[in-house]
């Protein structure tokens, strides 16, 4: 019976409010046609927009370093006091070479969440992650980068996106639909502020000890 009580206790001490979301992150652009050439241009909401060096366009691009990247972000409000366990980017590259080419992914403080022009990655930022990419379905580990973005209470993660030495993309403009490149970012979380607090630990040995005890009376009284 002790073991089952510390085995109770312990479980309580354990668990906090586990989960997994993901958010889907669209082409966001509100532009007509291919590209626009506004850059002063600005875009609400969880979702990317691709960018030539003086241009918005509707593609996930990544590309050789001085043509097309990538800016997303993330309304990461749903994660404020979690603890990350895991963060994973995955996205579709559907146009363009098949072969491998590094990409980088830069994460920074996206401030109110209004998408505005950067080609290059600003430069206050939560640092960059590394990754070898391809023609295709892709994964990124991105943990370090939400988990910093998440201890400074920011309310959106901002994302950068750029290739090495591939021309690699996925169309999202008119006739192919502003979720084609799949990107999505998957959270396993806890919430570390539900975790049972000692007195409450206290209190649930105290009843298990009750509980134990009463079945003891029960069985000698029959």
């Amino acid at each position: 019976m002790k073991k089952l009580i510390l085995a109770l206790v312990l479980s309580a001490s354990l668990q906090a409010h586990a989960g997994v979301t993901t958010f889907t992150l669209n082409d966001i652009g509100t532009f007509a046609g291919y590209t626009s050439n506004d850059t002063s241009q600005t875009f609400a909401g969880s979702g990317f927009v691709g960018m030539y060096n003086t241009q918005w366009a509707h593609l996930f691009g990544l590309e050789i370093s001085s043509y097309s990247r990538t800016l997303a972000q993330v309304n990461i409000g749903s994660l404020a006091g979690k603890q990350i366990n895991s963060a994973m980017l995955s996205f579709s590259l559907l146009d363009g070479d098949t072969n491998s080419q590094l990409a980088t992914v830069t994460g920074f403080n996206g401030g109110s969440g209004n998408l505005a022009f950067n080609f290059n990655a600003p430069g206050t930022n939560y640092g960059s992650v590394n990754a070898t990419v391809s023609g295709g379905a892709n994964a990124l580990d991105i943990t370090d980068l939400l988990t910093a973005s998440v201890a400074a209470n920011d309310g959106w993660l901002g994302l950068h996106f750029q290739g090495s030495d591939l021309y690699q993309w996925t169309y999202t403009t008119e006739g192919f639909g502003s979720n084609r490149a799949n990107l999505q970012l998957t959270v396993d979380f806890a919430d570390t502020t539900d975790v049972p607090e000692p007195a409450s630990l206290g209190m649930l040995a105290i009843g298990a000890l009750a509980l134990a005890a009463a079945r003891r009376k029960t069985r000698h009284a029959a």
